[in-house]
């Protein structure tokens, strides 16, 4: 059961903005239009998300959405950073996660395995670019 639940205000959602934009210069994902949202997220009663990353089939645009609702943890400025870092590392794995998706790996095999190179990456790098 989630305890109650922090909510994010405009501070964090430009915090959020500004993290993803300087990382996705800093990884050269500046190739299709970049959309923001700063909006509520279905959750379970077990877990909630914090952010989300998604985009089109066909590559042209990628959105990044911070959820209102953070969760029970206390909203600091290295968890808005981590957050962006990992949404931003899905939108680096996404053509890969494309063509993978072309062959006879299961999504969730696929997705499980993202995720792990994700935590990998956020691991190595974080607070260092």
């Amino acid at each position: 059961m989630v305890k109650k639940a922090n909510v994010t205000t405009e501070k964090h959602f430009k915090m959020y903005q500004s993290e993803i934009t300087r990382l996705l210069f800093a990884l050269g994902l500046m190739h299709r239009a970049v959309d923001f949202e700063h909006t509520e997220m279905a959750h379970s009663d077990e877990s909630i998300t914090q952010a989300r990353f998604c985009c089109d089939a066909e590559g042209q645009w990628v959105s990044f959405v911070l959820n209102t609702t953070w969760g029970s943890d206390r909203i600091r400025q290295g968890g808005i950073k981590r957050v962006a870092l990992h949404e931003t590392f899905h939108y680096l794995l996404d053509d890969l996660i494309q063509l993978a998706l072309k062959r006879t790996a299961t999504e969730e095999d696929i997705r499980r395995e993202e995720h792990r190179v994700i935590n990998r990456l956020i691991n190595a790098t974080f607070g260092k670019i």
